[in-house]
């Protein structure tokens, strides 16, 4: 016997989320590590399935700055960039900074 929510796809046919689907939503992670201030970084992109420039409510990105010294500052994610399906970020502060990155479908 299994309890919670099922949401299924426009016809009925594919349950695209819930109980029996619950670990197909998390798609990668990582650390982006040293970008210095100002940069943009990593230079060829983080590869994420799925990911476009314009598909904010389907993929989500989630990025947390690591330096103590620089928390606060807001981080720019460039969704594909360099290329698509590939996202980089943007260290906004005045100091070196680390960044760990979640992707999910939502």
């Amino acid at each position: 016997m299994a309890y919670g929510i099922q949401i299924f796809n426009a016809n009925g046919t594919s349950e695209i989320f819930g109980y029996n689907v619950a670990g197909a939503h998390f798609i990668g992670s990582g650390t982006i590590v040293d970008v210095p201030a100002g940069q943009t970084r990593p230079t060829g992109g983080v590869s994420i399935e799925g990911l476009t420039s314009t598909n904010t409510g389907s993929v989500g990105l989630s990025v947390i700055d690591n330096n103590p010294n620089s928390l606060g500052t807001p981080v720019t994610v460039n969704r594909d960039s360099p290329s698509a399906g590939k996202f980089t970020v943007t260290n906004n502060s005045s100091s070196t900074a680390s960044f760990d990155y979640f992707a999910f479908r939502l």
